[in-house]
């Protein structure tokens, strides 16, 4: 199934995908990218940029010495070097708040961001990010909400599993998590899973406690898995950090199945085999092909991704299809009651169909699930 979507994709985003694949390749002393003739560079540069994929893409390119429009290279040189500007200024920011917090024997994790770039790249390419990530124990949050404040950080948004904060004469954001995904997503890594395995990566010449190479490659996917595997560039990172990495795999087997999240996990190290040829050892190959579910979602996302332009998304689907990835049934439940909610909840076109006495409002929850139902058949 994901061949045949893949082979249905335009030129533009084809020429991702051949980017993200060469600049692997590379690494492995390989050196070949095909540039179709028909692609749209304008559009291509929006969706690398949408993917966080430029830098890639200008890897690719200089990489091959191909020939591409000079306002392709002079746009792309453009915005390398305002994120390697951006980059320099969050990296020296993340080291001080490291400091700071340390100072005050908080356990704090950067993630995402700069260490990602570090354990990923090792400087040898640049990585795009906008903010900065910091997972702290949720007991902290108090403390390191008052210390951020006192640094020159406002309140940007509180959500219940992260506080995002700004500083306005930098422009710098900072994510303050004390756990990864709101209660409605089930993925649940605590300080006290994590703290033991940190290892430490170079950032900007400073080390950096960051998450092991298990558990990042856990959140990597539970963060794509969350945003719908909406991002190319999610997934290709994917495929980086499993790539030349020295992983623990019956470990991330443990986890992944502790945790309850081993299909999103396995969703994750499928799609960057398929889209990106990464390779899998085979004690992931064969616990994919023994959950055939995983190769379906994974056609799922390459339509999701508007690689299908068949595919049209409902709530219902993507409810269902968000449950799909998890094996558990109490991780289920939430989706299933947001699927049952949302098929009986009468909305305003339902009050429209007939106009019912206040006695007799209940009948609505019947009239919203028979009107949906001839709406399918009519398709």
């Amino acid at each position: 199934m994901a061949a045949v979507l893949l082979a249905q994709l335009d030129p533009e985003r084809q020429l991702l995908l051949a980017c993200g694949r060469q600049v692997l390749d590379q690494q492995a002393g390989q050196n070949d990218l095909v540039i179709s003739a028909h692609v749209d560079w304008s559009a291509c540069l929006d969706l690398a940029s949408y993917h966080g994929f430029t830098a890639i893409l200008a890897a690719a390119l200089k990489a091959n010495d191909r020939t591409a429009p000079p306002e392709v290279l002079t746009r792309l040189a453009n915005e390398l070097r305002q994120s390697a500007a951006r980059s320099l200024l969050l990296s020296s920011e993340l080291i001080a708040l490291h400091e700071l917090f340390e100072t005050c024997g908080i356990h704090a994790i950067p993630y995402k961001g700069p260490v990602l770039a570090a354990l990923l790249y090792s400087g040898s390419m640049s990585r795009q990010f906008n903010d900065l990530d910091i997972f702290v124990p949720e007991r902290d949050v108090g403390k390191v909400t008052a210390l951020l404040e006192a640094r020159g950080y406002r309140s940007r948004l509180a959500l219940s599993w992260e506080h995002s904060f700004v500083r306005d004469d930098t422009g710098v954001m900072v994510d303050v998590h004390w756990a990864f995904t709101n209660r409605l997503f089930p993925f649940r890594l605590s300080m006290d899973d994590t703290w033991p395995y940190v290892q430490e990566v170079m950032v900007a010449g400073r080390a950096l406690s960051t998450f092991s190479i298990e558990h990042t490659l856990l959140i990597q996917c539970a963060n794509a898995a969350k945003d719908d595997w909406l991002s190319l560039g999610q997934i290709y990172e994917i495929g980086q950090l499993i790539r030349g990495k020295d992983i623990n795999w019956t470990r991330v087997r443990l986890i992944s199945e502790h945790l309850g999240c081993e299909r999103v996990v396995y969703l994750g190290l499928f799609l960057a085999h398929e889209l990106f040829g990464v390779f899998l050892p085979d004690e992931i190959a064969q616990a994919i092909r023994v959950d055939r579910i995983v190769i379906g979602l994974a056609g799922e996302v390459i339509a999701r991704m508007g690689f299908s332009r068949q595919f049209e998304q409902s709530y219902v689907a993507n409810e269902y299809f968000r449950m799909k990835m998890w094996t558990r049934f109490q991780d289920k439940i939430p989706f299933l009651r947001r699927i049952v909610r949302f098929l009986v909840t009468p909305n305003e076109k339902d009050l429209e169909v007939f106009r019912l006495p206040r006695s007799l409002t209940f009948v609505y929850y019947l009239i919203r699930p028979a009107r949906l139902a001839i709406k399918h058949l009519h398709k």
